[in-house]
């Protein structure tokens, strides 16, 4: 019985490899542009709901011309091209098959809006996230799954919450200034001085210790630099996906890496999990994971070392290294350090009606989590200047 279904499988095997001829692959690859083609002509027709929008036709057609700009002759260009397209065709344009793109303010509430308004991220956009970062809030796709992940964080960056750790931040912000003061080689960069501060922060609010990377000699390895390793490779991700399944090999491969990759790939595979895997054994001094792991808000699928691994890698992320967008027509000389333009001329008070522009955090139900920290952070930054 045995000698005949491996005979059976022998067989069956030959045959699949009789079937993979070079004329088999030639029909395949040509029904596969056949599709492709019929595809892009779909996206340029009438047919399409987004067929009336002003816009490229190449950008219509397919994500290749979006590729062309954010990834081939430079990396992360197609924002500005977007820019100019704005200025030939409109406020509201369509950037690729899928995507329509406005640079009107008026809509923004209308395109973030909170409460029950249920929007699901694009997967294009995702794409460029691989990793245990997809399992992260930042990662959920659908707006249910980024609710309840979304939901058991909330209450860690709440006002009250952070004024709560008001000493811990003066300490750490102390302790930067200090090395500052201290610091008699090569110019500071300050952006790596700022991020060894603020990584600090958060690792030791998430973690209950910090990454160490203000008591470092210097100011490098900082996490500034393993974010951007992985920015470098988002692009590559986002228009050839089937290229973050690769990612999964990287704790294999990390002995060969150098410099930045070496220090993300440890970071998101071994420093983090350990970190979550700690929570797990030391409730007491873990800080936010720990209760996590504790949540009644979230299942058991959702306290797993990989999962939570991706969350911290999320915080870390954003809370070190973010940006923001600029608009010269509301925000003029937008690059310029000018707190004064927060003043209304004419009553001397805050000018709110610029708020509603201010896209630094982000709106809606994805806003940013950690936007009370930012607040916090700089309130203790004017502290020490000011003093």
């Amino acid at each position: 019985m045995a000698v005949t279904e491996l005979n059976q499988s022998f067989t069956i095997d030959c045959g699949l490899l009789k079937a993979v001829t070079f004329w088999n692959g030639l029909c395949i690859l040509g029904l596969w542009v056949a599709y492709r083609t019929l595809q892009a002509v779909y996206n340029v027709s009438p047919l399409h709901p987004l067929y009336h929008f002003p816009g490229p036709r190449l950008a219509a057609m397919s994500f290749a011309y979006e590729a062309w700009f954010d990834f081939f002759p430079h990396t992360g260009r197609y924002s500005f091209e977007i820019k100019k397209m704005h200025e030939k065709y409109g406020p509201i344009i369509r950037i690729n098959p899928d995507e329509l793109h406005t640079n009107d303010y008026d809509m923004v509430d209308q395109i973030y809006a909170g409460g029950g308004h249920v929007l699901d991220k694009q997967q294009h956009y995702l794409n460029t996230v691989a990793g245990p970062l997809t399992q992260s809030s930042f990662g959920a796709r659908d707006h249910e799954t980024h609710r309840i992940r979304r939901s058991a964080v909330n209450r860690f960056f709440s006002r009250g919450q952070i004024m709560k750790l008001e000493p811990e931040v003066h300490q750490l912000a102390q302790r930067r200034c200090d090395k500052m003061l201290r610091w008699r080689q090569a110019p500071i960069g300050v952006n790596e001085a700022y991020n060894c501060f603020t990584a600090d922060t958060i690792s030791q609010y998430a973690f209950g210790q910090p990454l160490g990377f203000l008591e470092q000699n210097g100011w490098r390895p900082n996490f500034k630099a393993a974010f951007h390793a992985f920015l470098n490779t988002s692009y590559l991700f986002r228009f050839i996906p089937i290229v973050r399944n690769l990612v999964h090999l990287t704790p294999y491969l990390a002995k060969y890496m150098e410099g930045d990759m070496k220090l993300l790939v440890d970071e998101m595979t071994v420093k983090l999990p350990g970190h979550v895997e700690r929570a797990m054994r030391d409730r007491e001094n873990s800080r936010i994971f720990a209760e996590l792991l504790d949540s009644k808000e979230l299942p058991d699928s959702e306290k797993t070392v990989y999962r939570l691994a991706g969350e911290g890698f999320s915080l870390m992320s954003a809370g070190t290294e973010t940006t923001a967008h600029h608009d010269e027509d509301i925000f003029p000389d937008s690059y310029t350090y000018n707190p004064e333009r927060w003043i209304d001329p004419i009553s001397g008070q805050k000018n709110h009606a610029l708020e509603k522009y201010l896209m630094s955090f982000s709106k809606g139900s994805r806003q940013c989590l950690g936007m009370k920290w930012v607040i916090k952070g700089n309130h203790d930054e004017f502290f020490f200047k000011t003093r």
